[in-house]
């Protein structure tokens, strides 16, 4: 990516998390971060792309933040919470 401008750096991790039902009932969920791509490895923590998932609002990488930190902002944990979410609103958790 050397030479590529920070406007088309964007990226995006993305994750959806589906439940079904034997009722018939099914739920669909995702969960986004956004970010851009950094231009160095950065941080120890996490794994794949973490280390140049670059979070300008907070001026690190994800992999420069503490696993718990990550968990409250990822992709994943945030399809997690709407899924916990919309299950208990439907009284199934």
């Amino acid at each position: 990516l050397e030479g590529v401008p920070d406007e088309k750096r964007t990226a995006r991790f993305v994750c959806a998390i589906a439940a079904a039902f034997p009722d018939g009932r099914s739920f669909v969920v995702r969960g986004t971060i956004e970010g851009i791509i950094g231009y160095e490895e950065r941080g120890t923590n996490g794994f794949g792309y973490d280390p140049i998932f670059y979070l300008p609002e907070r001026g690190v990488s994800t992999a420069e933040i503490p696993p718990e930190e990550k968990n409250s902002i990822s992709h994943r944990g945030n399809a997690l919470r709407k899924m916990k979410e919309l299950l208990e609103r439907e009284e199934l958790l």
